[in-house]
């Protein structure tokens, strides 16, 4: 049971030293402090620091508006700024003497952040092993400032005000310690600690007490940067955050005013905004030095500015299971995260416990019918054999398939092979004269489909990407199984399709198949680049930078790629690899840095093909010829294909494709190497002269089909073939 006491109030001060006494270990000075207990006060202070940056955001928006600001920068102090607090008791049941709750969990790991302290008040118990024990948490609910009697009323410039707050917030995060003092303990495992410089501010002795007055500073190290390196130093030794610190360097930072730099501060909104992603997301803004040995980039998995969508493709998903909608399509050109929104259906589908089945359409398999439609469904017939448990059950599905599909499932043969794992495909006699081929393919695959998703699984979705790139035959196919299926609960199609070439061929076959698609059947969505705004974000996400401090940067990648987010991503990586952007250890503000004057002469391409082509240019040659072999099996290629095809070019063509893995250019789903974009692919396989790609297919195929017939291996005479 729990109950709400009144508020009551505390200076920051005060919060200070209750909070350092609550989760101090009782070993050691504070500059021992465990790393833990550092870890626990630093979460417990964020959230009052943002509740501090907010009511002095507030304050700034009131004076853009007229309204004169009530708050001097001497208040900005931990005696002037107080905390709003009410109280939570919480009847907890503790055992033995050590005071552990009975569930044995630690109580500090498990702190609200708005937890100011938890304190036990035993309750009468008979029992020498189990108490009952109150727990008082007392709760933030507001912060506030107050200046108290002494403090100069005077507002002060606004760099002023920023620079008190840095003051501030050092002393919070420091746990109490004064920016300006001279007895800094020394650590002996810290070479940090090496100039620290004690000679930085004399405090004034006539201050009030409690408010530290600045009586004088050493210009020379404000104005050379020593005072600043020296006061994240200070941070850094008793294990603060290096993001937290580089925050409040740059609220010290503020004090210089015009000869600040250009790091520093403009705006309490912008301190706002920085202390709610450290909140929000501390893996990328907390703990952003966490950098893998080659400095790799932290792309984000997120969808940036998608909400829309993901709620059109989940509401979608729903109405499949009522029978009123059949799945997504989804448009925009190349790189716009079709394919990225397309595997939220994914999750969709693995937490309903259903299956997800794939195919990626590829230009250069146009002139082989039904080749990635087959594939899908060897995929779906393969999924339903391994989970035939007894041969009862692989008899009454035999039986059940060969009575839905008739004597024409022969035709299936060559097209799914895999069906055989199902079902025997007898060969009849029978004159195909006589048979309208495509009509008794589509009756065929739609009434496979209906048999299995009705009689053994509960839900399946179908991906096909790259439409763009889809056989008339395919069209039809996939056109005649989406009107066949209205009304069916268990089948969901995500079809990704480019069309900034529709809007080209306004009388292609797909213009006129996107055109004829019905809202009952799919459900359109149009997906389009980021704005800048949008683009800065997903920027300072993937540098673990606040977005003010890539604004420049940011705005140069948008007019480069217009917010294309594959084109954002792969010009980052050029830049890296130009040496225009890398991560600086130097100093300690480690962070990703970059030259903006070179990446504003640099000759950058105006497109993604252009781009990826001058990168894979480029290459180790053995990388490239590795490359174009894949491009020219399609945009994946298994790893027992390549395994075989290695004695054919003379080099291991598996450890090649891990190598591009590491570049970025491929990566492994499954057993299979996939090109990570079909414009990387089209990039690559345009580095051959046609006559080469003409001699390579052939070549690749005769020797694919050989070790086939020899091996018996009927799924790699089947990619010979094609």
């Amino acid at each position: 049971r729990s109950l709400l006491e009144p508020l009551e109030q505390i200076s920051l001060r005060q919060w200070i030293e209750e909070s350092k006494s609550n989760i101090h270990d009782g070993v050691g000075t504070d500059s021992e402090f465990s790393a833990s207990n550092t870890s626990v006060y630093v979460m417990k202070a964020l959230p009052i620091a943002l509740k501090l940056a907010d009511r002095l955001a507030s304050d700034e928006e009131a004076c853009l508006k007229g309204i004169q600001s009530n708050i001097p920068p001497g208040a900005i102090s931990t005696d002037c700024v107080v905390i709003d607090l009410y109280s939570h008791n919480q009847l907890c049941s503790f055992h033995d003497s050590h005071e552990i709750p009975m569930t044995g969990h630690d109580i500090t790991q498990d702190f609200d952040w708005d937890v100011l302290s938890m304190e036990k008040e035993p309750s009468r118990s008979d029992s020498k092993t189990d108490q009952n024990v109150t727990m008082i948490e007392r709760r933030i609910a507001n912060v506030d400032i107050i200046p108290r009697q002494g403090v100069d009323p005077t507002t002060g410039s606004k760099d002023f005000r920023l620079f008190s707050l840095g003051v501030t917030l050092f002393e919070l995060f420091s746990r109490g310690n004064l920016l300006f003092r001279n007895d800094w303990p020394h650590h002996h495992d810290n070479t940090l600690t090496d100039n620290l410089n004690n000679e930085s501010a004399e405090v004034d002795k006539h201050s009030t007490p409690g408010i530290p007055k600045f009586k004088k500073f050493n210009r020379k190290s404000i104005s050379d940067g020593t005072f600043l390196h020296e006061s994240i130093a200070k941070l850094l030794i008793l294990g603060v955050p290096p993001a937290l610190c580089a925050l409040v360097g740059d609220l010290l930072d503020c004090q210089k005013g015009e000869l600040r730099g250009e790091d520093a501060y403009k705006s309490f909104a912008d301190v706002r905004e920085d202390l709610q992603l450290t909140l929000d997301d501390p893996t990328r803004f907390l703990d952003s030095t966490q950098v893998g040995p080659d400095h790799s980039f932290k792309f984000s998995n997120k969808l940036y500015g998608r909400e829309k969508d993901i709620e059109t493709v989940e509401q979608a998903y729903l109405q499949t299971s009522r029978g009123s909608c059949n799945g997504v399509l989804i448009l925009g050109e190349a790189g716009v995260g079709k394919s990225a929104l397309a595997s939220h259906a994914e999750e969709l589908t693995t937490h309903a416990n259903g299956y997800f089945f794939s195919g990626q359409f590829d230009k250069n398999y146009t002139t082989k019918p039904l080749f990635i439609i087959g594939n899908v469904f060897n995929q779906i017939c393969d999924a339903f054999a391994e989970n035939i448990r007894t041969n009862h059950d692989k008899q009454r599905i035999s039986t059940l398939l060969q009575n839905s599909l008739g004597v024409q499932a022969y035709l299936l043969h060559d097209i799914l092979p895999s069906l055989s794992k199902l079902m025997p495909l007898k060969s009849y006699e029978t004159s195909n004269h006589f048979v309208d081929m495509a009509r008794s393919l589509r009756f065929l695959f739609f009434t496979l489909l209906q048999t299995l998703t009705s009689h053994f699984v509960e839900s399946i979705t179908i991906l096909l990407d790259d439409f763009q790139w889809a056989d008339e035959a395919s069209l039809l196919l996939t056109s005649s199984i989406l009107h066949d299926i209205v009304g069916s609960k268990y089948v969901f199609f995500v079809i990704c399709c480019r069309d900034d070439d529709i809007k080209v061929e306004k009388n292609s076959h797909l213009a006129q198949w996107i055109a004829a698609v019905s809202e009952s059947h799919l459900k359109k969505i149009v997906l389009c680049n980021l704005n800048a705004d949008l683009c800065r974000k997903f920027v300072s996400d993937t540098l673990c930078l606040s977005p003010r401090l890539v604004c420049l940067l940011s705005s140069v990648l948008f007019s480069k790629t217009l917010g294309n987010p594959f084109f954002v991503r792969k010009m980052l990586e050029s830049l890296k690899e130009e040496g225009c952007l890398h991560f600086s250890l130097k100093g300690t503000r480690r962070r990703w840095v970059w030259d903006l004057d070179k990446i504003l002469d640099l000759d950058i391409a105006d497109n993604v093909v252009a781009l990826l082509t001058r990168k894979l240019d480029k290459l180790p040659s053995d990388m490239q010829q590795g490359l174009q072999a894949a491009a020219c099996l399609g945009s994946s290629v298994d790893n027992s294909v390549a395994e075989v095809l290695s004695s054919q070019l003379g080099f291991n063509l598996c450890t090649i494709l891990q190598q591009a893995m590491q570049k970025g250019y491929m990566d492994q789903v499954g057993s299979k190497f996939r090109f990570v974009h079909d414009k990387v692919h089209q990039a690559v396989y345009e580095m051959m002269p046609e006559k080469q790609r003409r001699e390579r297919h052939i070549a690749f195929g005769l020797f694919l089909s050989s070790q086939a017939l020899n091996n018996g291996n009927d799924d790699m005479l089947f990619i010979a073939v094609s």
